[in-house]
Parts: C-alpha cells; structure tokens; sequence
C-alpha cells in the first residue's frame, strides 16, 4: 500500500486536514509512479485525485482548491 509506505517516511506528523494529507501524497505518489512506470496515464491520474478530493471536501467545509 503506497499511502502507508508514505506515511512512514514522514518524520514529524503535523495536524493537517484530510485534504492537505491526501493532496502531499498524490503529488509524491505521482512523482513515483512518473519515475517507476513507463506507461503512467497521467490523465487518469488526475481524474482519479480529483474524484477523491472531491469525497474529501464535504468533511473539510474550510478547503479551497
């Protein structure tokens, strides 16, 4: 699982909200997978961090893309 083997690799935790956390993790995961795979869609990609932080925003009224 990506999210937990970067989530280890954080060394302070801060209190963020959920959007925040996900938002550092897609740009990190994205950076990996552009690196790792030749065949990363980076369309897709961005379709599904949005589809995310689209299910995250009710829980954080405060986010503003």
């Amino acid at each position: 699982m990506a999210i937990l083997s970067w989530l280890k690799s954080k060394k302070r935790f801060t209190r963020k909200s959920a959007v925040d956390e996900f938002q550092e993790f897609a740009e990190a995961e994205e950076k990996r997978l552009r690196s790792a795979d030749a065949e990363f869609d980076k369309d897709i990609f961005k379709q599904a961090v949005k589809l995310v932080m689209h299910k995250l925003e009710p829980a954080n009224k405060d986010y503003k893309p």
